[in-house]
């Protein structure tokens, strides 16, 4: 990381990483003590590391979903790192021509209503988490359908997992879209906050990547919902499982993966906003 880069940046933070959020408990405890100057420097030291390792992550081992999250974290906070990081990302994502998900980085794109709403709710099970997510993304254009809403509100619901993650965020994009009243947002996102917000405060020993992922993103997408009471313990939790690296994830095989840059994207997308919301910048 250079000086040129990050415009000189005094970055002075000491971030150990762990594998449990047992450890991070402690962490957390001293954030809360903190200045929020301090605060401040922790986190920006942070998203300063995981970008490094977003942007030197193997071009060959992007999936679509990378563009998202990197353009998201570049939008909030335009950092090199956090630029060539989306920039790679894009040239992966660009060749998938006809995903209603492009919307997100390529707002001139157009799609067919078909390729939007052409899905029902199973009758068991739930569908593939983007469904939902881009019939919000879009519903400007083609509006929510009303057994959106109930998959969304209902069975979609996981218990605080990535489905559930998934459902709330597409009650924000909804509200940002200006399809979704605040009110209405609100009556219909209770108890997928409620739910969200219990699963994060359960979680207590992380042991994978996955379990790192899905903390890091239901802190972002309650934060995004308006949910910030307890976001300040979640970040100090996160910010304690940071590996030397700058990625956030459990490495089982010498090489990073996939997985874990999707965790390190989330959570880069969460501190970006963070340091936008309070700091400006």
């Amino acid at each position: 990381m250079s000086c040129r880069q990050f415009s000189c940046w005094l970055l002075i933070a000491t971030l150990v990483p762990a594998s449990c959020l047992a450890a991070g408990d402690s962490a957390s405890r001293r954030l809360r003590k903190s200045q929020p100057s301090t605060l401040f420097h922790q986190i920006q030291a942070s998203l300063s590391r995981a970008a490094g390792f977003l942007c030197a992550f193997p071009r060959d081992q992007l999936r679509f979903d990378a563009a998202i999250g990197t353009t998201a974290a570049w939008q909030l906070l335009p950092l090199p790192d956090l630029d060539c990081a989306r920039q790679q990302a894009l040239q992966v994502a660009g060749k998938d021509h006809d995903n209603p998900l492009r919307r997100f980085f390529d707002p001139a794109v157009h799609i067919r209503r078909a390729a939007v709403q052409g899905w029902q709710a199973p009758a068991r099970g739930r569908i593939n988490t983007n469904r939902p997510v881009s019939e919000a993304l879009w519903c400007d254009r083609y509006p929510l359908r009303s057994q959106t809403l109930a998959y969304i509100t209902g069975p979609m619901r996981d218990r605080g997992g990535f489905h559930s993650t998934h459902a709330l965020w597409s009650l924000v994009i909804a509200r940002q879209r200006g399809c979704l009243e605040h009110r209405r947002f609100l009556q219909l996102s209770t108890d997928l906050r409620r739910e969200l917000r219990r699963a994060q405060a359960g979680e207590r020993a992380i042991s994978s990547t996955r379990q790192i992922d899905l903390f890091a993103e239901r802190a972002l997408f309650l934060a995004l919902a308006g949910e910030e009471k307890d976001l300040s313990t979640w970040l100090g939790q996160l910010l304690s499982l940071q590996n030397p690296d700058g990625s956030f994830g459990i490495r089982q095989h010498g090489q990073p993966h996939y997985p874990e840059y999707h965790a390190t994207m989330i959570s880069s997308w969460l501190l970006a906003w963070w340091l936008h919301r309070h700091h400006g910048r």
